[in-house]
């Protein structure tokens, strides 16, 4: 399942697959092509746990993110007011269950550039 969404210009793309994994296809100014080359899978969360031995390295850096990379997607949904849209999202695992939430605001009216926002 692919679901898509765009607010004030921003798009991005989530693929849930068929083991209930959810990631972050893209997240542009650009529409999606549906065009990207396959990448290293990356987690709506990062969510980091000590203890587990897990066999994900960059040098000394353990680069696994347990249990983030075994939640597997539940639900999401779009809410909009005041121009601002979010997307929140829910995670699982046997024994953790998180929400994810992303918030998008309207963009600033062209009459604030160069004004320093």
């Amino acid at each position: 399942m692919k679901i898509t969404y765009e607010h004030c210009g921003l798009y991005f793309v989530i693929e849930v697959d068929a083991g209930q994994k959810a990631r972050l296809v893209h997240f542009s100014a650009k529409p999606y092509s549906g065009g990207e080359a396959p990448h290293k899978y990356y987690t709506l969360l990062e969510l980091h746990c000590l203890g587990a031995d897990t066999d994900d390295h960059h040098g000394a850096r353990n680069t696994f993110t347990s249990p983030a990379a075994e939640m597997k997607y539940v639900s999401h949904r779009f809410t909009e007011r005041g121009g601002t849209g979010c997307w929140r999202s829910s995670l699982r695992t046997a024994a953790w269950r998180r929400r994810c939430s992303m918030s998008f605001a309207r963009a600033y009216p062209s009459s604030a550039a160069g004004t320093g926002w």
